[in-house]
């Protein structure tokens, strides 16, 4: 009966030890983990939550081009899109406006209209797609700042006009003209079988590290890159001429350098007046240029 007694008595200190231990625990807030864990945090949220963007065509479309841009924001391709003949495809009537093409074609009709247009000054960007068969592909010249990424524009009248951008890995092809730019920088693009001259400069342009590739038709006199005024510079680019020049200097187009590209010395660099690998006084042709 003692021994009975005693094992009671422990049992009972026991019990009182885990009580007091429970309600210390409650009293200073501990609190235990969750059964079941939730995985790790996305990296990216859900789209809302990043980057709200909004279709193109918008909800509720009926079919009429152009689409207008009113609203500044992010906007995405879903489909496809064929336009029609003599009118625009897309245009931008606001600023601060992000076009992702997301992959797919903006075709056009017969070489007429515009691809995408920005009405006005504007920054704008367009990136990650094609567009095909326009009378010009991409018209942002009267914009404050663009930037023109990982596009490829075929078989329109003139690829691309632009000022104020930055235009990067893209592919210029088959096209009647190819980049109209002012005030642009121009890196990793390639341009190949344009008909008439590949790019045309006007004033404080870049080109870097492109290449050309038979561009120009037979007779005519062409240029993979054609040299209006001034202040451009033209570094690391290579030329694989069939009919066309590498670089024609306009006279009047002083204060541009020409360096470090590769190019035929028999289609070089030349002035107007046809004198080979020779560009007017107030430019630079340094002798970082390798010709073959």
């Amino acid at each position: 009966m003692l021994i009975s007694n005693r094992a009671t008595n422990i049992l009972l200190v026991a019990i009182l030890a885990v009580g007091i231990g429970i309600v210390a625990m409650l009293a200073s807030g501990a609190r235990g983990g969750p059964l079941d864990p939730p995985g790790p945090p996305s990296a990216t949220g859900t789209l809302p939550q990043v980057e709200p963007r909004m279709p193109i065509p918008p909800v509720g479309w009926n079919g009429t081009f152009p689409i207008t841009i009113s609203q500044s924001g992010s906007y995405f391709l879903t489909q496809n899109l064929t336009g029609v003949a003599n009118t625009n495809g897309i245009d931008i009537t606001v600023s601060d406006v992000t076009i992702d093409l997301n992959g797919f074609n903006l075709l056009g009709a017969n070489q007429t209209g515009t691809g995408i247009r920005s009405v006005g000054p504007a920054s704008t960007v367009v990136r990650n797609g094609s567009l095909t068969n326009w009378g010009t592909g991409v018209d942002l010249q009267g914009s404050l700042s663009v930037r023109a990424s990982d596009l490829t524009v075929t078989a329109s009248g003139v690829a691309m006009r632009l000022g104020n951008a930055t235009v990067e890995d893209c592919h210029v092809a088959g096209n009647v003209g190819g980049i109209v730019a002012s005030v642009t920088v121009i890196r990793r693009c390639q341009f190949s079988f344009n008909r008439g001259d590949a790019l045309s400069l006007s004033y404080d342009d870049s080109v870097e590290d492109s290449d050309f590739y038979r561009n120009g038709s037979s007779g005519a006199g062409n240029w993979d890159i054609a040299v209006h005024f001034g202040g451009n510079v033209i570094r690391g680019n290579s030329s694989h001429p069939v009919y066309e020049k590498f670089v024609g200097i306009f006279p009047g187009a002083v204060s541009n350098t020409v360096m470090s590209n590769s190019y035929i010395c028999a289609l070089g660099i030349v002035d107007n007046s046809g004198g080979l690998n020779y560009i007017p006084g107030g430019s630079t042709l340094d002798g970082t240029n390798v010709c073959f």
